[in-house]
């Protein structure tokens, strides 16, 4: 405190000059000040007897300052209080601590993951470009596209899978060896000689036509035994619909749907091929006279 006082006391005389500079310089400022003639020594010493007035800031200061001048003169200072209060020291529980030194949120120590490399940066690319053209709003028109898109190329896919069945050859057309002409249709299954026409067609390699005349002698087997009635114009649901022994529409629809992707279907057939259809037509064969014996 004292160190202050003695501050102020070094200050003050510096402040009142100031204060004394200041109010001229104001005076010069406003065109108050004029020249006057040198005063006399009476004049010079009244002024110095006179007391100089202060400025406001000046003032303000000192009347902030008097409490502590006015303490620091009497020799007071206020009485330290000494803290008798007891500390509760608290420790942490054991089972928290454990559980917080095995949390990687807390091990500081762990090294940093490693930087992701240009391959990681790439597939992150491609999985956000992905991922905005699926579900952001701005690719709405071009995904619609994608998607109708994939629909038809699917849906085409499947038509020319499906294209060889028989319910759709309707659409398409038929190749020239699969093709029914006049003369197939107009044809008389009971004035065939099956045996040498079918020898014929396999000596010459023509193992499609060889199955559709088996199948014709199904039909004629068939038409003998009555269990169909054959006309040209029927076709083979017809006959299944009507083929009265039921054990034999199974082996008869099994034969038909063979011989219509072969024949209508363009199903290429070779010699095992071809061998492997002629065996189920003769077990067939067998079948039908073996109902007829039991008759």
């Amino acid at each position: 405190m004292r160190t202050i006082l003695r501050k102020i006391t070094t200050l003050f005389p510096a402040l009142v000059k100031a204060g004394t500079d200041l109010r001229s310089v104001q005076q010069v400022n406003q065109g108050r000040l004029r020249r006057v003639p040198s005063p006399s020594r009476s004049a010079v010493r009244a002024t110095a007897l006179r007391p100089l007035p202060l400025p406001l800031p000046l003032l303000l200061l000192l009347l902030l300052l008097s409490p502590i001048l006015s303490g620091a003169a009497s020799g007071d200072s206020p009485a330290v209080r000494s803290d008798s209060g007891t500390v509760d020291l608290r420790q942490p529980d054991a089972t928290r601590l454990a559980r917080f030194a095995t949390d990687n949120d807390f091990i500081y120590h762990a090294p940093p993951p490693a930087a992701p490399t240009l391959w990681d940066r790439i597939v992150n690319w491609i999985f956000f470009k992905i991922y905005r053209f699926f579900f952001s709003p701005v690719y709405k028109v071009y995904r619609n596209i994608f998607i109708y898109a994939i629909f038809m190329l699917l849906l085409g896919y499947m038509v020319y899978r499906l294209k060889d069945a028989p319910f759709l050859s309707a659409f398409y057309g038929k190749s020239a060896a699969g093709r029914l002409n006049l003369q197939e249709v107009t044809e008389n299954i009971h004035a065939m000689d099956f045996e040498a026409l079918i020898a014929e067609a396999v000596a010459a390699g023509q193992y499609r036509r060889a199955v559709r005349l088996n199948f014709l002698k199904s039909l004629r087997l068939l038409t003998e035994k009555q269990h169909i009635h054959w006309k040209p114009e029927k076709t083979n649901r017809d006959y299944l619909e009507e083929l009265t022994p039921s054990e034999l529409r199974l082996p008869f629809q099994e034969l038909a749907t063979r011989y219509e992707y072969i024949w209508y279907g363009d199903f290429p057939v070779d010699a095992s091929r071809y061998e492997d259809a002629r065996l189920r037509f003769e077990q067939f064969h067998r079948q039908l006279r073996g109902q007829h014996d039991r008759r």
